[in-house]
């Protein structure tokens, strides 16, 4: 085999390249397109509580809880204020802007709960903007139940401290279509040296002269023929079944 050879087999078969590249190339596009390149989550939970001390079943703690309850859905929506936003983008290194798409705060039906979720790129940049903004919207909650002079109203606790999401790899768009093209483009180059070797066609001939052998005349005769003559009777042996036959008919009848 010689490269002139290998050339030959290309120049033969570039349109077989050029269709296997596209079809390598479009099975990773597709794959490109169906792996999960969604964000990942970092979870936290806030509870408001009283910061009086009173007795829990005392009418004064029982009111404030109700107050509470009835500010959760405010301090939902400062979550993702000015006010919020700005230190925990700072202190995590991105911008007000891209950080409010990535925070989502719900307060907890008939409770005190707030639940935060901060979604990022990255397992470590979720984790630490969730802490960025859970410090700065215990923060902002404590300023705004503060009365001028005073002490704050409600006392804030991380009960759920921000998840560290499992990492995942997920490689850059468009590489697995450069890797199916590539694939492809070597399928037929690892063709084309082959059949520059012949040992295809070689593998073929033989392939089919086993197919379509035709048997020698050897073992046409070791096959056993059949007896294809057939057994008749001769001209006194049939009179004689016929005799018989009316001789049985007419005892019968008598």
């Amino acid at each position: 085999m010689r490269w002139t050879d290998v050339r030959a087999a290309l120049r033969s078969a570039r349109w077989v390249l050029v269709v296997v590249v596209l079809v390598g190339a479009l099975g990773g596009l597709l794959l490109d397109l169906h792996l999960d390149r969604s964000a990942v989550s970092s979870t936290a939970q806030l509870t408001v509580s009283d910061a009086s001390g009173a007795p829990a079943n005392s009418d004064s703690a029982q009111t404030m809880t109700s107050y509470i309850t009835n500010q959760m859905p405010t301090y939902a929506a400062l979550a993702t204020s000015d006010n919020v936003l700005a230190p925990a983008a700072n202190g995590s290194g991105t911008t007000v802007a891209l950080l409010r798409q990535e925070v989502t705060a719900t307060a907890v039906s008939d409770s005190t709960v707030l639940d935060l979720d901060v979604r990022a790129a990255t397992p470590e940049a979720a984790s630490s903007e969730a802490n960025a903004v859970v410090q700065s919207l215990s923060g902002a909650i404590t300023r705004l139940e503060t009365p001028a002079g005073q002490q704050s109203r409600v006392v804030v606790t991380t009960s759920t401290p921000p998840t560290t999401p499992a990492a995942r790899f997920v490689p850059p768009m468009g590489a697995l279509t450069v890797a199916g093209a590539v694939v492809g483009a070597l399928l037929v180059l690892l063709g084309a040296v082959a059949w520059a070797t012949t040992l295809p066609q070689r593998g073929w001939r033989r392939f089919s002269a086993w197919l379509f052998r035709r048997p020698s005349d050897a073992e046409l005769a070791r096959i056993p023929a059949p007896d294809i003559r057939e057994r008749r009777d001769d001209p006194e042996q049939a009179l004689a079944k016929v005799a018989g036959h009316w001789l049985k008919k007419l005892r019968g009848r008598d």
